[in-house]
């Protein structure tokens, strides 16, 4: 249980942090530059959903597992 307590504190450690870059994209770098980092902040949150995805899948994968050997 506290294993994935401080799992979910990092991701939402994550979410903060992306927040932030995000603000500061907006408010500090050029149209160019800032293109660019909003395109490198979207890929990390698809990256992040998608790893949650998997680990959902996971666990149903697992839990259907343990039922057929009952």
């Amino acid at each position: 249980m506290k294993l994935k307590k401080i799992n979910s504190e990092i991701k939402k450690g994550r979410a903060v942090l992306l927040m932030y870059n995000i603000d500061k994209v907006k408010k500090d770098y050029p149209i160019e530059k800032r293109n660019r980092e909003m395109f490198e902040i979207k890929q990390e949150i698809e990256r992040l959903e998608n790893l949650r995805i998997t680990k959902t899948q996971n666990a149903i994968a697992k839990l259907n597992r343990e039922l057929q050997w009952h």
